[in-house]
């Protein structure tokens, strides 16, 4: 063991006696990195043998042909009913108890803990506690380093952010000690951003009472952790239909030579069979001359009165998404969903309101206060970024850049952002060069990060044309920030510095499984490639009509579904680390 230790001591020196500038980014190397994940986690029954979340819409097609017929059935005649007498209370209801049993055996009580028992995979409680055990350096084929992935710790991501921190506290007591680091790196992607902050507000309190600062980097990669407009929109009811968004949205999925959706599952057969039935049969019905002269009275009715149903079915019953609802709105978004104290789903869901709101007062609401708090204490902030994909096309910042999940705003917490298909102002321009931001300006000049909070201290990258959940394109990036390498720098060159804007140049159907070192496809984004999108812009700006928007809605209506599942059960492209 000894002479194992003296060679390592030497490879060491060697190397730090070779790149003398770099003797930070081999100290930093030697800093485990832990990854918290988003929803990528099954969720299985008490057993450990069912999955119960992603949900199944069974093996057999003729499965599928019953729920489309189902949800039909739910449509139409209780929609009729509501159009004839104003009263859609029926057709929320209906619609209500037809989706419930898609999800019931994921969702949690009303104190927001798992009911008879459901739990994460037992495979990734196996990987947490096996991880908890041994030193994984090297174990990436270079004898000196961490690499992302050798610690990801998996959580029951539908609980509190406060829940899964406490159990994040011991997973990372454990790592330290079968280690032997005095430090650790948090990287929070997605969702595993909202616990990540949870856990640096409970650091706080113990470096209040104490503890040795241990944090040294956190990174933040594509996180909801500022905000995610999908949840904060819809979960307000602010449900806004456009034929341009559903096109740019087919344009990045649909195969134009086959009747699938590239990357989305078997599922489109479902909701192309559904949402041509549906349109079909509102043309050749008596419902569409009821609707004709009333369409957006008639459109905000049954889509607003929807989605708080549609919410406490599925994710609204989760505390660990309502971390992700931008502080702002989280009030609105809570009594749009559960009403008011008093109301029948607020006293049923109240203790675990009361979670929700703890994080809300204590964490959303200060965020950039216990960040700026840990940085005072010498840990290192970073955040990544992806836009050109574009958002959920049913809610009402579908038209803000977007990497098909997060808002490029949210996900730099606070850059300057035209709206998809247009550019920043030549005045606004201006007057930000003028005032020295002019290397904050995209190429596209689309986006202005100087605004961002991460701005100051130069550590917010951002990457055009790349989707949400592919995580392996900006993997080495993480990696090299938690080694050491804290700010941007104006070449790509070996691939340990990185340009605060770059383009993935790969397309959806260029990129899956196969592809190796995604990031070996970064390039700076200049003037050159700065007008490459994934959509065809020609679309954009048309009139919506009347019939554009309902077909548009009973897409959504559909679709919303078959989004859950995307976002849960379906990666386009490499799984994430």
């Amino acid at each position: 063991m000894k002479k194992i230790i003296s060679l390592l001591l030497v490879l060491i020196m060697t190397f730090s006696l070779a790149l003398p500038a770099s003797a930070a980014m081999a100290d930093g190397k030697k800093v485990p990195i832990i990854v918290l994940r988003g929803d990528g986690t099954d969720i299985y029954d008490k057993t450990g043998e069912k999955i119960v979340w992603p949900v199944s819409l069974g093996d057999e097609e003729g499965d599928k042909d019953q729920l489309i017929d189902s949800i039909i059935d739910v449509i139409f005649p209780h929609l009729v009913t509501g159009l004839l007498t104003g009263n859609y209370d029926g057709y929320y209801e209906a619609f209500y108890q037809a989706v419930l049993p898609l999800f019931d055996e994921a969702l949690l009580d009303g104190s927001g803990n798992p009911i008879d028992g459901t739990q994460i995979d037992p495979s990734a409680q196996a990987t947490n506690a096996e991880r908890r055990r041994y030193n994984t350096i090297g174990w990436g084929g270079e004898p000196d380093r961490y690499n992302m992935g050798e610690y990801t710790f998996y959580y029951d991501w539908r609980l509190s952010p406060y829940d899964t921190a406490e159990k994040l506290d011991a997973y990372i007591a454990d790592v330290m000690r079968v280690t032997g680091s005095d430090e650790i790196n948090l990287v929070g992607l997605c969702l595993g951003g909202t616990p990540v902050l949870a856990y640096l507000d409970m650091y706080l309190d113990k470096l209040a009472a104490g503890t040795k600062p241990y944090i040294k980097n956190v990174m933040f990669d594509t996180t909801v952790a500022f905000g995610c407009d999908v949840f904060t929109d819809a979960f307000r009811g602010k449900i806004d239909l456009d034929s341009n968004g559903m096109q740019r949205f087919l344009d990045q999925y649909m195969d134009p030579d086959e009747a699938s959706f590239d990357g989305l599952g078997d599922m489109a057969v479902m909701v192309n069979e559904l949402v041509f039935t549906t349109y079909e049969l509102l043309r050749e019905t008596t419902v569409a001359d009821q609707v004709f002269g009333s369409a957006e009275e008639f459109y905000a009715v049954i889509a607003g009165g929807l989605v708080p149903k549609l919410a406490i079915a599925s994710y609204g019953s989760f505390p660990g998404y309502w971390g992700s609802i931008k502080p702002e709105y989280y009030e609105e978004a809570r009594d749009y969903v559960f009403g008011k104290p008093g109301d029948e789903m607020y006293e049923e869901y109240k203790v675990m309101i009361e979670k929700m709101d703890k994080f809300h007062k204590e964490v959303s609401s200060q965020m950039f206060n216990i960040i700026d708090e840990c940085k005072a204490n010498g840990t290192h902030f970073g955040t990544v970024a992806k836009y050109g994909y574009q958002h959920y096309p049913f809610i009402e910042s579908q038209n803000k850049l977007a990497d098909g999940l997060i808002s490029l705003e949210s996900a730099t917490a606070g850059a300057t952002c035209s709206l998809v298909g247009e550019t920043l102002t030549d005045a606004y321009i201006a007057e930000r060069i003028e005032k020295g931001y002019g290397d904050f300006i995209s190429a596209d000049k689309q986006v202005d990060l100087s605004t961002s909070y991460f701005a100051p201290t130069d550590t917010v990258w951002v990457i055009k044309n790349a989707i949400h959940d592919d995580f392996a394109v900006e993997k080495r990036l993480v990696e090299n920030f938690c080694w050491g390498k804290n700010e941007t720098v104006a070449t790509l060159k070996d691939k340990t510095v990185y340009e605060r804007f770059m383009l993935f140049t790969l397309t959806p159907d260029e990129y899956d499984s196969d592809v190796q070192n995604a990031d070996d496809y970064l390039v700076p984004l200049v003037d050159d490639n700065k007008d490459e999108t994934l959509w065809d812009d020609t679309d954009v700006g048309q009139e919506s009509t009347i019939w554009t928007k309902l077909a548009a809605l009973f897409r959504w209506l559909t679709a919303m579904l078959k989004f859950i599942l995307r976002i849960t059960a379906e990666n386009p492209g490499p799984a994430p680390v």
